[in-house]
Order: structure tokens, then sequence, then C-alpha cells
């Protein structure tokens, strides 16, 4: 049987976010990490995937306010 090797992703980590609404990404954008794509994308670069998931789980929490 083949042992499985971990994939292992080179930094940085390129991410993009299609979000629901223009004004989620209005508002995500508020972090100077993230750029705007088009009226509904934002992107970042992470140096790791912890970092990548941090940024995730902030934009989760940010999109609280829109939705509250």
């Amino acid at each position: 049987m083949a042992i499985a090797s971990p994939s292992i992703l080179q930094p940085p980590i390129s991410c993009r976010l299609q979000t629901q609404s223009p004004a989620l990404a209005d508002l995500f954008c508020q972090l100077p990490m993230l750029s705007r794509r088009d009226r509904v994308t934002v992107a970042f670069n992470a140096p790791s995937v912890q970092y990548a998931v941090r940024i995730l789980n902030s934009l989760s929490a940010m999109s609280f306010m829109l939705r509250a």
C-alpha cells in the first residue's frame, strides 16, 4: 500500500473570496491587506494557511455587522 505524503502550499498563498453582495465587499476592504477585484470579489495574499484562515474568520465576524 502506498503512503500518502502531505500537500505543502508554498507561500504566499493567494486567496480570492466572492461575497454575497457589494456591501460585504465594501466592508471587507476596510482591512488594508485586502484588494477589490470586482463588485463582489476581494483578494489577499497570506504568508501561511494559518494566516489565511485567521483573515477568513475575521471576515466572517465582520459580516455579522451587515446581517444583524
